[in-house]
């Protein structure tokens, strides 16, 4: 693995410990933010497929163990999320902060979808969709300090970029 790649493998481990120990503690309206789906989805806006591909299987590793019985629906639906971002990205001012808001909060919606599309008894809960677009909200409200955050790694990811 490549520096580089490396770097987006550790940022989505950090916002997995992040997320199971700070994160998951802010609800709003019954939903909490997923710091980890949004940065995989940072990653893939500010470097790329391959990068976001790496955060994306890392991401969804982890967060899928941690789910148990739900873990292939996670594990799917962040590298779909990944490539997808990945591939629009280079139609996007990335360093616009309502570009990021909007791309956080999309791939939020994107993800979610998908990942209910492969678990469909999650949809059995009442307000599923409400939560969906909650979470989507809060993720999109952190979008650009992650970015910012990610976009000042010590590492050059620019040649991931293709």
């Amino acid at each position: 693995m490549k520096p580089s790649l490396t770097w987006a493998a550790v940022v989505t481990v950090a916002a997995a410990w992040l997320q199971s120990g700070l994160v998951a503690r802010w609800r709003v309206l019954g939903a909490w933010p997923d710091l980890v789906l949004v940065a995989i989805i940072t990653v893939s806006l500010l470097f790329g497929t391959r990068a976001g591909l790496v955060a994306g299987l890392t991401g969804g590793l982890m967060t899928g163990f941690s789910a148990g019985a739900a873990g292939l629906p996670f594990l799917v639906s962040r590298v779909l999320v990944a490539a997808a971002v990945g591939q629009v990205r280079v139609r996007l001012h990335r360093e616009n902060l309502i570009v990021q808001l909007l791309a956080v909060g999309c791939g939020t919606i994107f993800g979610e979808v998908v990942f209910l599309a492969l678990a469909p008894d999650l949809l059995r809960h009442p307000r599923a969709l409400e939560i969906v677009g909650v979470t989507a909200a809060l993720n999109a409200l952190l979008g650009p300090p992650v970015a910012a955050l990610v976009a000042r790694l010590p590492l050059p990811l620019e040649g991931l970029a293709r």
